[in-house]
């Protein structure tokens, strides 16, 4: 998107903002009782995280669940969020929600074909055990504050996004596309100022809102 242009970026996020949470049949299949949502993920999710209400606890308060657990950790690759699922995952939930990758990429920890198979092998699990899924791609972070990223990163991350927006399209699982809510109108691989943390990577108060608004609508 070019730089300057004012009223169709406005037009353009605005489009994406609704085309940005897909339902793909969440609502299709058996649920257990109770609206009780579990939340994964890494410093994008963890709960208190630079002080902020994160996403899964405004979640919380918005009525569109009963409960929340929020097992995001810092640093967290999707290795290690696999792992936290695994610990998690035998209680009952309604909905597994799944924010992560941005740190397998960001960090170079982890290969994307892996990560799509942990990520993969979570929504599985979890639809295997009762649960609906909730599939979210990670959000961008180009000119982040430390250096890390590269046009190279930004192939793998749109290669894992593409990735994660079939597989939902695919197995009817719930998606937030948080790299289509979050984006700048005026660099698609860049976090908008409205929800930049200030490092370029982590979000603002009004970015964890965002997200988590993009969920309550999905569950709704």
């Amino acid at each position: 998107m070019k730089a300057g242009t004012i009223r169709r970026p406005l037009l353009v996020a605005a489009v994406a903002a609704v085309a940005a949470v897909s339902l793909y049949g969440l609502k299709e299949r058996p649920q257990p009782a109770g609206r009780a949502i579990l939340c994964l993920g890494d410093s994008l999710t963890e709960s208190g995280w630079s002080g902020l209400l994160m996403w899964p606890e405004r979640l919380g308060r918005s009525g569109a669940v009963d409960r929340v657990e929020n097992a995001g950790r810092s640093g967290a690759t999707t290795r290690e969020v696999l792992r936290s699922w695994r610990g998690a995952g035998r209680r009952p939930y309604r909905w597994v929600a799944v924010l992560a990758g941005t740190n397998d990429i960001w960090l170079g920890k982890v290969p994307r074909e892996e990560s799509l198979r942990n990520l993969r092998a979570i929504w599985s699990e979890a639809r295997a055990g009762g649960a609906a899924v909730v599939a979210m791609t990670t959000p961008p972070y180009k000119g982040d504050r430390y250096g890390l990223w590269s046009p190279a990163q930004q192939a793998d991350q749109d290669w894992l996004n593409e990735s994660i927006r079939r597989e939902a399209r695919a197995q009817a699982y719930g998606l937030v596309d948080a790299w289509e809510l979050l984006r700048s109108p005026s660099d698609p691989h860049a976090l908008a100022s409205d929800y930049d943390g200030g490092d370029h990577v982590h979000l603002n108060q009004a970015g964890q809102a965002r997200l988590a608004d993009a969920v309550a609508r999905l569950l709704e």
